[in-house]
């Protein structure tokens, strides 16, 4: 099959678990032959420059979301409202510069913008919206124009939604058009592959690792750790991650460090941004995902393709990923006492993080690939493009006297 021109849309800054995703998407469908440019919201940022290292062509335009977090002031909101009404001058922008580089497809890398399907409309081009966050249950977010219109208008925009979860999908489901739903697991490139020989260890390492906000639980964990340390001396707990410019997030991080001075000293420490979370994962034993809600779950593949057994909340996305006393361990969500209660498995029995971990690896490294995971995208963007629709979602009208 013919290469493709394919147009990211990429809605962060920052190198978080979508745009992760997105690189390796764009890396692999680069090496497959495809053409590939990217819009990014800014030109000075960490995914800009990781563009700049991979030569791939990117235009910056600041553009609004469809969503806007929940807890802004009015002001604030009525801003961002504006904002967004000016979102066609950038598509009439970024539509200038794609003159004589059309492209076959446009593929949306997050549900909280749609500058992606409004430029496909321009461009009478195929649009793919990629849906990897639950927004308003996750991220706190609300809908500008409601949910149930924005869903409307986004239907007849797309021609393929792709979801990373049926958690996911099963959320959206009495809004996404079902026609034009897909089910496309996430997955990670070899580079996360760690091969771990279990040695002997004098303590048991949990490690929760993530930006530092009260929906990642890692308040949970201390408590479940407070719980066990009179019993357990044997263990440390290792919070990886760092603070976010959100006031609230600093707030927490204050609040995290406060109870481990007073309840965890020496069993607790915070790490704050880690680099190399591959060599700290050759280190750790259990991972702990305690979100209230994970879209998919990015960070417990991380950990199962590095050998780690996950004790992971019975919410979102982690039923799907774990098998529960197979491979890793759920918890009831929020319930700190039977998250304490599964790291005591760990505890006593050492044995299971190697017999947990080997099958966690074997699982991951089977089916959460980054390369079974593009192969699929690949499909979908042949398919959509030879299903007889005009481009977001519009069947081709045919003359008279046309079949």
């Amino acid at each position: 099959m013919k290469p493709l021109n394919i147009l990211y849309i990429a809605h962060e800054r920052k190198l978080g678990g979508a745009t992760l995703a997105l690189l390796t998407m764009i890396d692999e469908m680069a090496e497959k032959g495809h053409k590939i440019r990217v819009v990014i919201p800014t030109s000075h940022c960490p995914l800009a420059e990781e563009l700049k290292k991979r030569n791939i062509p990117f235009y910056a335009v600041f553009f609004a979301w469809i969503q806007m977090p929940s807890d802004w002031n009015p002001v604030m909101k009525a801003c961002f409202r504006l904002l967004y009404l000016l979102e066609p001058l950038q598509v009439c922008y970024v539509r200038h510069l794609l003159k004589g580089k059309k492209p076959d497809v446009i593929h949306t890398n997050s549900g909280v913008t749609d500058f992606g399907a409004k430029l496909a409309k321009k461009l009478h081009c195929r649009h793919v919206w990629h849906i990897r966050e639950f927004g308003d249950a996750d991220y706190n977010l609300e809908y500008l124009r409601g949910k149930k219109k924005a869903w409307s208008d986004m239907n007849l925009c797309t021609d393929r939604f792709l979801f990373i979860s049926k958690c996911l999908y099963g959320h959206f489901r009495k809004y996404a058009d079902q026609q034009k739903s897909r089910l496309v697991y996430d997955g990670l490139p070899k580079d996360y592959i760690i091969y771990k020989d279990y040695p002997p260890k004098e303590k048991v390492i949990f490690l929760i690792s993530g930006n530092l906000a009260r929906n990642k639980g890692q308040m949970l964990l201390l408590r479940a750790a407070k719980e066990l340390k009179d019993q357990y001396g044997q263990f440390e707990i290792w919070l990886a991650g760092s603070t976010s410019s959100m006031s609230d997030s600093k707030r927490y991080t204050k609040e995290l460090q406060a109870f481990i001075d007073a309840n965890l000293s020496g069993t607790a420490v915070m790490l704050g941004r880690v680099a190399d979370m591959h060599g700290l994962r050759e280190k750790a034993d259990v991972e702990i995902v305690a979100s209230n809600r994970e879209a998919f779950g990015r960070v417990t593949i991380e950990a199962m393709l590095g050998g780690m057994p996950v004790i992971g909340s019975n919410s979102g996305a982690n039923p799907e990923l774990i098998s529960d006393g197979i491979d890793g361990v759920l918890f009831e969500n929020g319930n700190y006492k039977d998250l304490a209660a599964k790291m005591e498995i760990f505890l006593t029995d050492r044995s299971q993080i190697r017999t947990m971990g080997e099958k966690a690896f074997a699982k991951a490294s089977g089916r959460f690939t980054s390369h079974s995971n593009t192969e699929e995208i690949e499909k979908l963007y042949y398919s959509v493009l030879g299903s007889g629709e005009n481009g977001c979602g519009n069947t081709k009208k045919t003359k008279k006297g046309e079949k």
